[in-house]
């Protein structure tokens, strides 16, 4: 595994995803103010669900092969676990945030473009 290449591909995931938050969270649906917490840790939160990505993309590259499919696959694992199991539980207990679908879509795209991102700079 090359650890320089998922820092690499992790850091660039992370930056795609900061950015598409601020869109999603500042223009799509816009927060209200003093929502979300210290903007702070979401930036580093972004840039290490990047790195968790990379890191996925490179475990299951050996297996699953280089290229963009493998890059889905691994953005689409940490979509699932980061987004779309906590939904279901917030939705299941009558917590669902309003634009529930349009959050989860965008989030699904959004990390299965951070996944292909990351694969194209991964190399072993």
């Amino acid at each position: 595994m090359n650890v320089s290449g998922i820092i690499k591909g992790g850091l660039v995931a992370g930056l795609l995803i900061n950015v598409s938050e601020f869109v999603l969270n500042m223009m799509v649906m816009p927060m209200p103010e003093g929502a979300g917490g210290s903007i702070g840790f979401w930036v580093v939160y972004a840039f290490v669900m990047g790195l968790l990505t990379a890191y996925l993309y490179a475990l299951i590259r050996p297996r699953c092969g280089a290229g963009p499919k493998t890059g889905v696959c691994a953005g689409l694992l940490v979509w699932a676990l980061h987004t779309l199991l906590p939904a279901g539980g917030m939705w299941n207990m009558g917590m669902a945030p309003d634009g529930l679908p349009l959050m989860l879509a965008w989030t699904g795209v959004e990390l299965a473009l951070a996944g292909v991102l990351a694969g194209m700079l991964y190399s072993e």
